[in-house]
Parts: C-alpha cells; structure tokens; sequence
C-alpha cells in the first residue's frame, strides 16, 4: 500500500476512530523522541573533525563519492 493509499484511508475515518490513531503514534513514537538528543550528540561527536571515506581515508568527500 502506497502512503498517498494511506493517507486516503485515514481522511475516512471518524473522530473517535482519528483519536485512536493519534494515540497509537504518540505511544509508538515517544521512545524515538526521547532518544533523538542522544543520537544527535553521537552524530555530532562522531563527525566533530568532519567526514571521511570509510574505503580510502579521504577527508575531501560528498555523498556518495568524492571531490576530485
């Protein structure tokens, strides 16, 4: 099912119903949040000297590839 499918069914549902998946997501995504500084300051410190190229080391990279 594609989200555009998703998002159509849900604009069907009734208020209480509306309520109910609120709350499913609310509960099922509170871990994530909670735990989004911590994986902000891991990304933060693991890149603090910039990126490099895990195959040759390089620190002149892009996504994806290199700068020549």
């Amino acid at each position: 099912m594609a989200l555009v499918d998703i998002i159509n069914e849900i604009k069907k549902l009734k208020t209480a119903e509306l309520y109910r998946l609120k709350e499913f997501f609310n509960e099922s995504l509170t871990p994530f949040s909670k735990s989004e500084p911590v994986f902000n300051e891991l990304i933060e410190q693991k890149h603090k000297d910039g990126f490099t190229c895990t195959h040759c080391h390089s620190k002149n990279v892009v996504r994806f590839g290199n700068i020549q």
